[in-house]
């Protein structure tokens, strides 16, 4: 029973904990005026994301579109990151331009 308990809450505490580090990030960065690490905390969601679908892959008690679900969320959260790291490194190189 707790075993089934886990399986069914983990992925949702595990990407609520993922939203929450982004929402962290981007609300320091707006208080400091800097990007700060918004790519990092995208690449952190999307390593949380990977490995609830490993779980998934590993439990037997879901199906296979359990794990390209959260396998998709992993990947469209390290996209993001991607994005977003190339966006801050961008700004800084032409911050440093400007100087």
């Amino acid at each position: 029973m707790v075993y089934d308990f886990l399986m069914g809450a983990l992925p949702w505490v595990l990407l609520g904990l993922a939203i929450a580090i982004i929402a962290v990030a981007r609300n320091a960065a707006k208080k400091n005026g800097k990007k700060g690490s918004m790519g990092v905390a995208w690449f952190v969601a999307a390593a949380m994301n990977y490995a609830v679908a490993l779980l998934m892959m590993a439990d037997k008690g879901h199906m296979n579109s359990d794990f390209v679900t959260w396998f998709c969320l992993g990947s469209l959260f390290m996209s993001l990151g991607s994005i977003e790291y190339y966006k801050e490194k961008k700004a800084e190189k032409n911050k440093d331009v400007v100087r």
